[in-house]
């Protein structure tokens, strides 16, 4: 932690001054990521604060000193949810909706290939699911814009059908 000094001095003298908005997008975008990485490994907690500190630095807007001391609470909260589950073995599973549906599916017909909608506007975290899918004999299918959920949904039944 030597380095935890000149840190804070730099993050106190970043919160103070004008934001550079490449460097705010950049916490933005890695914040939202870190957000989506933990919800996947099943860190809800984890998750609702890096999704706090995305809102609050999305805004745009010079931060109050009450939104730099939540911003400081939050990272260290966080920071401290992360370390906490290093030593245990994180592994993310489907939930039991999921798992449920997929296996009856696969009982049905175990050679009918099941395919998964995946709906995240992060290529990583699309990428991350496929890999992670895959194993499992689960073809995830990756879409960046909601939107589009439904009628790329027609489009895989009609292929199916």
């Amino acid at each position: 932690m030597s380095n935890a000094v000149p840190l804070r001095q730099m993050w106190f003298k970043y919160m103070k001054t004008a934001v550079n908005t490449d460097l705010r997008s950049l916490a933005v975008k890695d914040a939202h990521t870190l957000a989506g990485y933990l919800g996947t490994f099943g860190l809800p907690l984890g998750s609702k604060l890096a999704r706090n500190i995305e809102l609050l630095l999305s805004s745009g807007q010079t931060l109050s000193q009450s939104e730099i001391s939540n911003l400081e609470s939050w990272v260290k909260l966080l920071r401290r949810e992360i370390d906490g589950n290093e030593a245990a073995t994180i592994s993310p599973s489907p939930t039991p909706q999921v798992f449920r549906t997929v296996t009856q599916s696969l009982q049905n017909d175990p050679h009918t290939e099941t395919k998964i909608l995946v709906v995240d506007d992060d290529p990583q975290i699309q990428a991350f699911l496929q890999t992670l899918l895959s194993p499992w004999g689960l073809k995830a299918i990756a879409l960046k814009d909601p939107c589009q959920f439904w009628k790329i949904l027609e489009i895989v039944k009609e292929h199916n059908g």
